[in-house]
């Protein structure tokens, strides 16, 4: 199948942002900020929000590629779980496997048959910090065919109402709560059902299919541009309030403002032309960042672990974790996705 090089552009920079947000994750969270100078946890605080950036992109990329399909039939549904959720579904099986004996040795713990086989049937999660996704990604790839007979049911006058309504109700009150620090959902044991943090994510899948499908209603270059600064300005002061009233800089997934910069970043790479030597550095990128979001954790794991002199007052020291993840995770899965099955099985990687 022929690559687009913009989706590799944009998958490219989505793992470049993950892995950035974990190196300044690792470094400055928790008991790293008590000691920080407060222009570094101004730092850190910029930064982490601004890779936030990372997840939206690729499920955009998932709505952007999978939605758009036909399923009209329950063998299409049936073969759609068969080709892409199996897979993932095996992959991360593998991958429970390894984090389990990793985490064993992380966190100096000893071999549990219970816990071991707990994890395996995803009944609990592994100790690994990263791995919601996985959990979040087999959930929408199960209910994709049934989404995307969903949204081709309706027009764009439909699809403004009923996504306006789900993004008010899943993102624009929990933003609120964000901001004020106080418990805004009336009926909790309603709510509790119908306003989640989870849905935020079928949120960004849907974007991607609205992307696809309204390519001709995208803003220019100079529009997307300022509707990106002005987006991420907005959501860093955000943050810096949250701050002054005693709460955290970071702001989840869920919040209002990072739907509106995804989107203005997407449309940017969308019209950007990038010289072919970078585009193909991309392409190469783009095929192992599956593998490389699996492995990058427990590469910082090692480093912070082996490497502790780093200090969260150096600026440089999150860049020398993020390029050391980065190139490290990159080579690896480069490396053992050479290795016949295990590039598909560990990687998901179709081509090499």
């Amino acid at each position: 199948m022929k690559r687009i090089s913009f989706l590799d552009n944009v998958r490219s920079l989505a793992i470049f942002l993950v892995v950035l947000c974990h190196s300044i994750e690792f470094l400055y969270d928790g008991e790293a900020l008590t000691v920080a100078s407060p222009a570094m946890v101004n730092f850190s605080a910029i930064l982490f929000n601004f890779t936030r950036l990372g997840v939206p992109l690729f499920l955009f990329l998932s709505g952007y590629l999978l939605l758009d399909k036909d399923y009209k039939t329950e063998k299409d549904v049936f073969n759609f779980w068969k080709t892409k959720l199996l897979p993932v579904v095996i992959t991360w099986v593998l991958w429970i496997v390894l984090f389990y004996i990793f985490s064993c040795w992380k966190d100096g713990l000893s071999f549990s048959v219970k816990d071991f086989v707990l994890k395996l049937f995803m009944v609990e999660r592994v100790n690994i910090s990263h791995d919601w996704y996985m959990y979040m990604l087999i959930g929408l790839y199960f209910i994709f065919p049934f989404l995307s007979m969903f949204l081709k049911k309706f027009s764009l006058r439909m699809h403004v109402i009923v996504f306006g309504g789900a993004f008010f109700i899943c993102m624009v009150i929990p933003s609120l709560a964000a901001l004020t620090g106080k418990n805004l959902y009336l009926f909790s044991a309603v709510s509790s059902f119908f306003i989640n943090t989870n849905y935020c994510y079928i949120i960004y899948a849907v974007l991607g299919y609205f992307l696809k499908k309204y390519e001709k209603l995208s803003l220019n270059l100079p529009i997307n541009l300022i509707g990106f600064m002005f987006s991420m300005t907005a959501m860093v002061l955000c943050g810096y309030y949250r701050h002054s009233i005693m709460l955290s800089y970071y702001l989840w997934y869920d919040f209002a403002l990072l739907p509106f910069a995804s989107v203005f970043l997407f449309n940017l790479l969308r019209g950007v032309k990038l010289p072919l030597l970078i585009e193909k550095v991309n392409g190469r990128i783009s095929i192992c960042s599956f593998g490389m979001y699996l492995v990058h954790v427990p590469i910082l794991c090692v480093l912070i672990r082996f490497f502790p002199e780093f200090n969260s007052n150096q600026p440089l020291s999150s860049i020398v974790y993020l390029a050391v993840a980065f190139i490290a995770s990159y080579v690896l899965v480069e490396i053992i996705g050479k290795i016949k099955y295990l590039n598909k099985n560990l990687f998901m990687i179709k081509n090499k």
